[in-house]
């Protein structure tokens, strides 16, 4: 296996447990359609897409706007050696969707859905109207 194979596996394996581990500031490039984040002065992003009916995931490296690296599924030997996942298609499928979750902040709007429902849930304190009462006052 050459070098640049060894890095590229060693690549798509860092990335997903940087991401499952929270520490990749992944952003939806609606623009372009892309998830992506910022290492150094590159840009890493992800997507998915197919070729002749056949679907297959990248990860692009981008600096200043050009593409410098383009890594697929079909050029990894399988199997990944996490031994987590049968392909690197399933491998580079979990981290594309782990981080299109992350940037779109799902876990901050389900945790805000949450307190809301609790606030919802909680019964109201009655004021009876003999609570509001002075006791002390003569009548």
């Amino acid at each position: 296996m050459d070098d640049i194979l060894q890095k590229q596996i060693a690549l798509v394996q860092k990335l997903y447990d940087l991401t499952l581990a929270k520490k990749l500031d992944w952003q939806s490039n609606d623009y372009e359609g892309r998830i992506e984040t910022r290492l150094a002065d590159l840009y890493v992003s992800l997507a998915a897409t197919d070729h002749e009916g056949t679907p297959f995931e990248v990860i692009n490296i981008w600096r200043n706007g050009d593409l410098i690296e383009s890594i697929n599924d079909g050029l990894l030997p399988d199997p990944p050696k996490n031994g987590d996942f049968p392909t690197y298609w399933d491998l580079m499928v979990a981290l594309r969707e782990l981080a299109e979750r992350q940037a779109s902040k799902i876990e901050q709007t389900l945790d805000t859905l949450l307190d809301a429902l609790e606030a919802v849930a909680k019964p109201k304190q009655n004021k009876s109207f003999d609570s509001d009462l002075d006791d002390d006052v003569p009548f």
